[in-house]
Parts: structure tokens; sequence; C-alpha cells
């Protein structure tokens, strides 16, 4: 039973030599502490977030309990001390284990699995946006839910058509409270060439988002945090950052000016997005030079064995000659 698992699972965790975590957590100094985190960090966290929320001091002390921090890169290793202010001595550059998938997965072939749809001769699209509210429930930015891509009076419809004409599927991938609003207005529209990818798919196939990302053909987000490993592919990007100087008063971004860290075009209308769509399709090349200086300051490791850099670095941790075992 549900109940049988879980008090397992404390078990285990309580019992464990070593914990891995991808978010802020509890820690337990007489355990192996290892954080991975759960993204490249484009907007304001913790120390450098303006909706700082009462669990600053708290998130400093539970950094400076871990053991190691896995990171991407030097670049990202500042970004997140920024945020935490713990010693630099803890970041250890592996890359991230769940961008070994963007390498590995047969992405299309899964995502045509979980959603029982054939995509053979279509191009595939994801939007990703960030959320909009932190754990504390405070709003950043203001991006209109009732309009697609949050732009104003965004014609679903002649957008359905436009994805139908040029043989693309749009997939949409939001935060789990946000799902239902979009997944009933597709639905109630009768929306043939959009669909969204919720969590409850994912999790009766037992999927990783990341498994699915590399079925992207192009990747449509605002802030959110998946752009800076989807560089890893080297493939096209858009933004639509509708409420940018919003989302910078309440949140804050960590990367200024917004324009420089992000390699592709912005759009703010429906006519410009849908013009950069095809644009983008048909010359993917268009950003490909400043996808790759960006990729190569984010990204130490540009393969797919991060995976195991992480499991020899648990390794070694867990050796018996680590003073912490002993």
């Amino acid at each position: 039973s549900d109940q049988e698992r879980d008090d397992k699972y404390y078990y285990n965790l309580i019992t464990s030599k070593a914990v891995v975590f991808t978010y802020p957590s509890a820690i337990d100094p007489s355990q192996i502490n290892i954080q991975l985190w759960h993204g490249f960090p484009l907007k304001g966290m913790s120390y450098m977030s303006k909706s700082e929320g009462p669990g600053v001091e708290q998130n400093h002390l539970n950094w400076s309990k871990l053991d190691v921090i896995a990171s991407y890169s030097q670049f990202y290793t500042t970004l997140m001390n920024a945020c935490y202010g713990v010693s630099w001595r803890k970041y250890v550059v592996t890359g991230m284990p769940r961008n070994d998938f963007l390498f590995k997965a047969d992405g299309r072939k899964i995502l045509a699995s979980i959603l029982k749809q054939d995509f053979r001769g279509k191009k595939i699209l994801f939007y990703m946006p960030t959320f909009r509210r932190t754990i504390y429930g405070d709003a950043n930015g203001s991006r209109d839910i009732n309009y697609l891509f949050g732009l104003e009076n965004f014609d679903d419809l002649s957008f359905d058509h436009f994805l139908d004409k040029h043989g693309i599927h749009m997939i949409v991938k939001l935060h789990p409270l946000e799902e239902s609003l979009v997944v009933n207005d597709i639905l109630e529209k009768k929306l043939q060439n959009i669909t969204v990818l919720t969590e409850q798919k994912l999790k009766e196939k037992n999927i990783e988002l990341y498994e699915t990302i590399n079925a992207a053909d192009l990747l449509i987000t605002d802030y959110s945090s998946v752009y800076f490993d989807y560089l890893l592919l080297d493939r096209p990007i858009i933004y639509v950052p509708v409420d940018l100087e919003e989302y910078i008063k309440t949140r804050g971004l960590l990367l200024e000016p917004y324009d420089a860290w992000t390699p592709g075009p912005k759009c703010l209308d429906q006519a410009r997005l849908e013009q950069e769509i095809i644009r983008n399709f048909t010359h993917p090349e268009a950003y490909s030079q400043e996808r790759k200086t960006l990729c190569r300051i984010v990204h130490h490791y540009q393969d797919g064995n991060s995976s195991v850099r992480v499991w020899n670095l648990i390794d070694q941790l867990m050796r018996d000659d680590n003073p912490k075992m002993n």
C-alpha cells in the first residue's frame, strides 16, 4: 500500500549513508548530503530573490550543511552561490544527470507512446513557460493564463490552423498547478495540433520529463531554466517574455540584460511568433553561434556522461576513508 511505501521510504531516508536532493530539504549532518538541484538559474533565488519569503536564512543554513553541490560549470557555481552563500569547496563540476537523456533518450518515440499520437512527418514544438508563483504564494510577473503564451488577444483557432498548415504539433508542458485550466481550454476549443503533456501522463508511464525533451525541434519559453539545458541540442529557441519588466520587479533575474542571455528571437504578438516559428524551422542555424557561445559558458561538459560522473563522486564520498563515514 501507499502507506507502507511511505513508511519504508522514510525509514530508508533516515538510515541511509548518503542522501541526494534535487530541492531544498531538511539536512541531517550525520549523513552525506548531495545537492543536484533542478535547473540552471536565471531567476533570482533566496538571497538574490526580490520576493525573498521567510526562508532565506534557513536556506543558507541548509546549504551550509551540504557536503557536495553538483555543478554545471564555474558560472553555475558563481550564480548559485550568490543565492545561497556557502563555501566554493562544496561545488564539484559534474554536469547534471537528467541532461544525459538529451543525448540518449528516444524522445519522439517516448512522447508518441505517452500521448498515443503519431508524430511521423511532423515537426514538434515544445512550449514550456516558467511557473508564476513562489513556494510562499507570491506572484512573479503577470502572464495572462487566459491566453496561450500570455499574449493578449491571441487567437487559438487561427494558431491551430497555422500549425496544421505547416505540419507542426505543439506540446505544452506547464507547472502541474496550471495544467487543468489549459487542458480544458484546449479540449473545449477542439484544438487538433496542440497537446498538453500532463504530470499525470508522465507518472502513468513512469517517464521523466527530460526523456521527452529531445523530441522538440524547437522550444518556446520565457524564463524557464529548461532553455539552458536545451542548448546542448543546438536547436532553435523562441522567447515570449510578455511580462519581463513586471517579472524583474517582483522576482528579479540573476542575468541581465535579458536579451544578452537569451539566444533567440523575442516575440510579443501572434503574427511575429508565427513568423519566427517558420523562420527558425527553415533556418535552424540562425542563432546557432549565440547558442554555442552560451552553451560553453553554462555547460563545462557537453556529453551524456554526467550520471557516471555523479555516481563516481557518490562512490568516492561513501568510501570508508571518507572522514564522515568513520
